[in-house]
């Protein structure tokens, strides 16, 4: 049986998330199309209470072939505080 793990960056909240999550939310209720801005700031997803950001760049290796996988952590995006980790 093999795993997949995914990681990504995680920074807190400010307020163009909350302003962009206010304008997705009231789209979606309102059955308007969410604007290609908001779209893209939330990478296509319904907002989830934190910036996830992709750091495949910053991660070399693989878990189950490589013995783990490296995040080097002088390449993550200015801003990130945590680190969340996906295995499935």
């Amino acid at each position: 049986m093999s795993a997949n793990t995914h990681v990504v960056g995680v920074k807190p909240k400010d307020e163009k998330y909350d302003r962009f999550e206010k304008i997705h939310d009231l789209c979606e209720k309102e059955g308007i199309e969410v604007p290609e801005e908001v779209e893209d700031f939330f990478d296509c997803e319904k907002p989830h209470g934190e910036m996830r950001m992709d750091i495949d760049h910053a991660c070399s290796g693989d878990v189950e072939y490589d013995n783990g996988m490296l995040v080097y952590l002088d390449q993550l995006p200015k801003g990130v505080k945590q680190i969340r980790i996906y295995t499935s």
